[in-house]
């Protein structure tokens, strides 16, 4: 008499079942956290969980809507968001930079957030065409000189 398992417990049910939950586990790291953090290495930190990582011009392109805050954690880094948005519970920043320098951020959506765009004690780095809706305030700018904005825009805020 041959022994009967239930579907479910066949080896190749088994498995694909842990292929996916590996998987599964893997493009969902950057929320387990609740913050995306992009740094200068070779696969952008957790850039690789939310987009495409270029490592020649340091620059982080999403390919995906994120549901958490992006924080840039290396100077000259590029935040393209390619017109993907990111979003918020009202609290926290939607990107923030602290102490970064040469750091770009563009064609981005963040709403939900406490600071749509947060500086904090950084320096040189351009915004722009950014659009900014639904936070307690669009760009905070704290103890930060010679930022460019340009072409951004904040309503709701």
């Amino acid at each position: 008499m041959r022994d009967l398992k239930p579907a479910y417990q066949t080896p190749k049910v088994l498995a694909l079942l842990a292929a996916i939950t590996l998987f599964l586990m893997l493009a969902s790291s950057a929320w387990a956290s609740g913050v995306v953090t992009i740094i200068d290495d070779a696969t952008g930190g957790d850039c690789i969980s939310v987009g495409l990582w270029n490592s020649a011009t340091k620059t982080c392109t999403l390919t995906t809507d994120v549901a958490s805050e992006i924080v840039i954690g290396s100077d000259s880094i590029t935040l393209d968001g390619d017109g993907h948005t990111v979003t918020g519970l009202g609290t926290g920043s939607g990107v923030r930079l602290t102490l970064r320098t040469g750091v770009t951020i563009k064609d981005l959506t963040v709403s939900g957030f406490d600071n749509g765009i947060h500086l904090v004690d950084a320096d040189g780095n351009t915004i722009e065409e950014v659009t900014a809706t639904g936070n307690t305030a669009g760009v905070f700018l704290n103890s930060s000189v010679g930022n460019v904005l340009n072409l951004n825009t904040a309503n709701s805020n």
